[in-house]
C-alpha cells in the first residue's frame, strides 16, 4: 500500500511518512467571523498517524471491509461511518442515494409531448392534489414495465379541467390512437373529496393513499360497498417506500433498456427538480423491543417540491394494482388502443371520448 501525491501523483511510501509529519506545517482553512478565536482545532487524519495499528495497509483493510459491509443485501452502514470519522477524521453523511436534476435532464427521450413510443403497451395518468391545483402526469408502461413520460402539467381543481386531461387521446409513433386505460389520484387528507369524485366517473377513477408499509404490492379496501360497482368501491393502499426504491433502480437502468425510466424532451428544470426533492437516506430507528436499528428511508430535501415526484410513484403504484406488469407481457394490440371504423359503420348515439364510456348515457360519466 502507497499514497499518490495529490500535486505531482508520484507514489510515496510509508516510509516516508515520519519525515512528512516533522516537515508538515498547521494552518487554518476557515477564518472566525466575528472575533478572534481563543482556541483552534484541527483534524488529523490517520493516514498521518504514527500509531502501529494506524499503518496504511490496517487503514486500507478496514476500509475494504466497511465497503464490502455496505454492499451486503442488508446494507450495514456502522463500519463505514466508523472508519469515516475515526480513522479518517471526517464528517460522516447520512445520504445514501442523491439525485441531482441535471440526471432527470439527462434521461430526456427524442419523442415530443404527447408522443407515445411505438413499445408502449397501456397509458395511465395520475394526479396529485394540491391546495388549489392538480399536478398530472401521463406514463405509457412498456417491456419489463419500464415508463415513458408522455405529459404532464398542472392544473386547476375544476371538473372541466379534469374532463380534459382523462379524455385525451395520444398518438402512437406507428399512427395506433391510444387513450388512457384507467386515471388515478392521491387521496391525501381530503378522501371525501376524492371519493365523491370516483363516484362522479363511475369509479373509473382510482383513489389510492401512500403508506409506509413494506409490501410489493398495492392492495385495496373497499370504501363505499352503496356504489354498487366492483371497481368504484375499492381504495388503493400505496406502499410508497417500496414504489420509490422501484423508480431509483429505474434511473440507474441505461436510456434504452427495458426496465428503465424515460421521459420526453419537453421536460423543464422545475420537472426535473421536483423529481429529486426527494431522497433516501439511512437514520437510527428503535423497534419495540427497545433496540436501535438502521433503516433507509425517503426524505424532503429542504427547498423542493415533490408534486410531480409523487404522481409518478402514484402512476406506478396504479400500474401495479392495475396488472399492468402482466399486461406489458402480452402479445397483440395495446390496451387502450383505439380501434377505427368508417364513420358510416359508427352508430349515431355513440360517443366519440371514452369519458362517456362507449355510448352515449345521459351525457356520459363526465356528466354523473
Amino acid at each position: 500500500v502507497w499514497y499518490v501525491c495529490d500535486t505531482c501523483e508520484k507514489r510515496i511510501d510509508e516510509s516516508a511518512k515520519r519525515e512528512m509529519q516533522e516537515r508538515g506545517r498547521w494552518f487554518t482553512l476557515r477564518q472566525p467571523q466575528t472575533r478572534k478565536a481563543k482556541r483552534v482545532a484541527f483534524k488529523l487524519s490517520g493516514l498521518n498517524s504514527l500509531a502501529p495499528k494506524m499503518t496504511w495497509t490496517h487503514l486500507a483493510e478496514r476500509y475494504l471491509r466497511a465497503n464490502a459491509a455496505l454492499k451486503q443485501k442488508r446494507p450495514n452502514i456502522e463500519p463505514m461511518r466508523s472508519f469515516k470519522n475515526n480513522d479518517l477524521g471526517e464528517e460522516w453523511e447520512d445520504v445514501q442515494v442523491s439525485r441531482e436534476h441535471e440526471v432527470i435532464l439527462n434521461r430526456r427521450s427524442e419523442y415530443k409531448r404527447g408522443i407515445v413510443p411505438a413499445d408502449v403497451k397501456c397509458v395511465l395518468a395520475f394526479f396529485d392534489r394540491h391546495a388549489a391545483n392538480y399536478h398530472f402526469v401521463v406514463y405509457g408502461f412498456r417491456e419489463q414495465m419500464g415508463m415513458h413520460l408522455i405529459d404532464h402539467g398542472v392544473t386547476t381543481k375544476t371538473w372541466e379541467s379534469f374532463q380534459l386531461i382523462v379524455g385525451s387521446e395520444f398518438k402512437r409513433e406507428d399512427g395506433v390512437k391510444m387513450r388512457l386505460l384507467r386515471p388515478g389520484m392521491d387521496c391525501g387528507y381530503e378522501q371525501e373529496e376524492v371519493f365523491s369524485l370516483c363516484r362522479q366517473t363511475g369509479g373509473l377513477l382510482v383513489p389510492m393513499k401512500g403508506n409506509d408499509m413494506q409490501r410489493p404490492r398495492p392492495w385495496h379496501s373497499r370504501i363505499d360497498a352503496a356504489l354498487g360497482n366492483e371497481t368504484a368501491n375499492i381504495f388503493w393502499h400505496t406502499p410508497t417506500p417500496v414504489m420509490k426504491d422501484m423508480i431509483a433502480e429505474m434511473m440507474a437502468i441505461p436510456m434504452g433498456q427495458p426496465g428503465g425510466i424515460e421521459f420526453h424532451s419537453g421536460i423543464d428544470e422545475e420537472f426535473s427538480k421536483q423529481m429529486v426533492g426527494q431522497e433516501r437516506v439511512t437514520v437510527i430507528k428503535t423497534n419495540r423491543a427497545g433496540q436501535q436499528i438502521l433503516r433507509q428511508v425517503w426524505q424532503d430535501r429542504p427547498g423542493y417540491d415533490v408534486h410531480f415526484w409523487d404522481a409518478t410513484v402514484g402512476c406506478l403504484s396504479l400500474a401495479f394494482a392495475m396488472h399492468v406488469d402482466i399486461i406489458v407481457q402480452q402479445e397483440g394490440p395495446a390496451a387502450g388502443a383505439v380501434a377505427e371504423r368508417p364513420r358510416e359503420e359508427r352508430e349515431p348515439e355513440e360517443a366519440s371520448s371514452w369519458i362517456h364510456g362507449g355510448k352515449a348515457r345521459e351525457g356520459g360519466w363526465v356528466n354523473g
